[in-house]
């Protein structure tokens, strides 16, 4: 009774609509399985909120919680599954729920099913699961209060619709953001919120907005229009370091602070307010800016569509730009404590870097790109398009990685629900392709096939995880590599060209790019994509013999008889031989696509030694070999 009071009181405020649930004695399945759940979170036992799924595989998400992610962390809510959605009427959710990093998964939710033993979650409602609705532009108004590490948000969007089904749209926000007013086509609307043990009394009118976690949905009595236009209200004190933060020193923005359908590409405009004095930057074109008392505003809009919105203020000084010598970008330098040597130098190699890049993967989209560094930031950095942050200690060697990704993650867009191959490509044209190795990503990438534990390339989606990450940066960038050889550096470049071209503002993944691989070449690659992106399985090679003999030439024929083993299927696999003969070498690749092969070889010299090279770019073992020639 007392929901139903208080929300007959919310009716009456004006514009603004929201309904809290206190938590009540549980008196249902849901409101049961929640305080179970909530009993794991608190005592920090991930395994056993594992025995609350349907199956023992129900959730596996766990097993990848580090560090600030750790159970302890999160919370759990429950909420009445949106219109269209469950598989019946009254169906309920679960969401477990912490603040959302940029790039991670989060935000689980479960729907609750009914089981002779009592409630249990059902499989995950994944962040990319199919919704019939695309949002495709925002109009955002930030302001920003660093004294008070507030943030105020209005985003007006405008969402379309991609096919028939009659479902509810669904959106994710970052949970900390409280949702304080909603509006359809301008008029307002209630807004819901399930944070208690029970399910709220629910509005009786013809739309309402749901929020629950870091999810938020537009509920309906039928089916919604076409095209809609929708705005949210909402606010937070956001202090998560190393990552969002709004403070006195600078503010950043990067983790999902505007509603997304599965993190799908979209176009913005941003209007930032802050205090009179600060620099204010956002994605794609500066439109305006002006002073107004003691505040400053500055409105960006970018159309190029992007997975991810970043935005950054704080007392900033320009301390070095350049122009670049291809097509006349502006490359510029934002520093809160001046130096003005390194920033030249970051500024002088992100210039080259635009030139190399430009010339080989198409335009640049921006007229300019910044380099704005941000302190404490975790020894770490992110792109952002037509600009990046960086924490100080990486900006020289990071600049370069991060403009590669307005290319790889901004042209070509990538969700990083599923993985980060992105960050594949972009590790080796810039850090193999540019920079010729010399942060050794070559040797990790080879080390990684090694090591006791991975995951397939293709499989490889939260960054923050070492062996996700070794996988997804390291051995990605070298499988670049290892392609490169396949098909020689010209036509490679004229692959990635084509990818920027024809997928550009569209969400991709591996399967889009080996499609394009295979258009430009005019040959089916699967055989490589399967071995070296679709799993973690590697080789181990034995040499059995290896017998000589003189050529007519004058030099010498060598045949090397192999055998590869510790993989599902035998690989072809492009092999450096290398032969030796005291201080004489020479280094030979050669292919082999059996279990057992000899391979035939020409020499200048007879040959004493035979080893497999395995860190030069252009095979992945887990064993290797060598024979002495007796």
């Amino acid at each position: 009774m007392k929901h139903g009071i208080l929300f007959l009181l919310l009716w009456l405020m004006p514009l603004t609509f929201l309904v809290e649930s206190d938590g009540l004695e549980p008196r249902s399945d849901a409101a049961l399985l929640l305080t179970q759940a909530r009993q794991r979170i608190a005592s920090d036992d991930p395994v056993g909120l594992r025995s609350l799924g349907e199956t023992d595989k129900t959730i596996d998400w766990y097993r990848w919680l580090r560090g600030s992610d750790r159970l302890s962390n999160w919370k759990a809510d429950i909420f009445p599954a949106p219109r269209g959605w469950g598989k019946s009427a009254d169906e309920t959710w679960l969401v477990f729920h912490k603040f959302q990093l940029v790039e991670e998964l989060c935000d689980r939710v479960h729907p609750i099913v009914s089981k002779e033993n009592g409630p249990k979650l059902g499989s995950e409602i994944r962040e990319d699961v199919p919704v019939p609705f695309r949002i495709e532009f925002h109009d955002i108004q930030v302001h920003l209060k660093p004294e008070e590490m507030l943030g105020i948000f209005s985003n007006t969007f405008t969402v379309k619709r991609v096919n028939s089904e009659d479902k509810a749209l669904w959106m994710r926000l970052n949970a900390p953001y409280k949702v304080t007013r909603a509006a359809l086509e301008g008029k307002p609307i209630p807004v819901v919120t399930f944070t208690g043990e029970e399910i709220p009394e629910l509005p009786d009118t013809d739309f309402w907005v749901g929020r629950a976690g870091g999810v938020v949905w537009l509920q309906s009595k039928k089916p919604l229009p076409n095209e809609l236009r929708m705005t949210l209200e909402y606010e937070g004190v956001i202090w998560q370091k190393p990552n969002d933060r709004i403070g006195r020193q600078y503010a950043l923005l990067c983790s999902y602070w505007y509603p997304h359908i599965g993190r799908l590409p979209a176009k913005h405009r941003v209007q930032i307010t802050v205090p009179k004095g600060w620099v204010a930057i956002g994605q794609g074109e500066l439109q305006k800016e002006e002073e107004r008392g003691e505040e400053y505003t500055a409105t960006w809009q970018n159309d190029l569509p992007v997975c991810f919105f970043s935005l950054v203020a704080g007392p900033y000084q320009i301390t070095a730009e350049a122009r670049s010598k291809k097509n006349n970008r502006l490359i510029r330098m934002y520093q809160l404590t001046p130096d003005k040597a390194r920033a030249e130098q970051v500024v002088e190699k992100t210039t080259r870097g635009m030139d190399f890049f430009e010339a080989r993967f198409g335009d640049y989209p921006y007229s300019h790109y910044y380099l704005v560094e941000t302190p404490d930031f975790g020894y770490s950095g992110l792109e952002a398009y037509s600009f990046t942050f960086l924490d100080p200690p990486i900006m020289m060697w990071a600049c370069t990685h991060e403009l590669a990704h307005t290319y790889w993650g901004g042209i070509v867009p990538n969700t990083y629900i599923n993985s980060i191959w992105n960050e594949s490509i972009t590790q080796y044209c810039d850090s193999l392709l540019f920079d010729g190795n010399k942060d050794g990503s070559r040797q990790q990438g080879a080390n990684t096939a090694r090591a006791s534990r991975t995951v397939p390339v293709g499989a490889a989606n939260v960054p923050r995880d070492g062996v996700m990450a070794m996988a997804g940066y390291m051995r990605g960038g070298y499988v670049m590599e290892m392609l490169e050889r396949e098909l020689g550096v010209d036509l490679l470049m004229k692959t990635l060209k084509t990818f920027a071209q024809e997928r550009r503002g569209q969400a991709s993944e591996w399967s889009d790019y080996e499609r394009v691989v295979n258009k430009v070449t005019g040959r089916s690659y699967r055989w490589f994509f399967r071995q070296w992106i679709d799993i973690a399985e590697f080789p181990e090679l034995s040499i059995a013999s290896v017998t000589q003999r003189k050529s007519s030439k004058g030099g010498y024929l060598v045949e090397v008889a192999l055998k590869q083993s510790g993989t599902s299927f035998p690989f072809r696999l492009r092999l450096p031989l290398e032969v030796s003969n005291g201080d004489r070498k020479q280094t030979i690749v050669a292919v082999m696509s059996k279990a057992t092969e000899t391979l035939k070889l020409e020499c200048d010299f007879q040959v004493k030694r035979v080893r497999v090279i395995t860190d030069d770019g252009t095979t992945l073992l887990k064993k290797t070999a060598s024979f002495e020639v007796k």
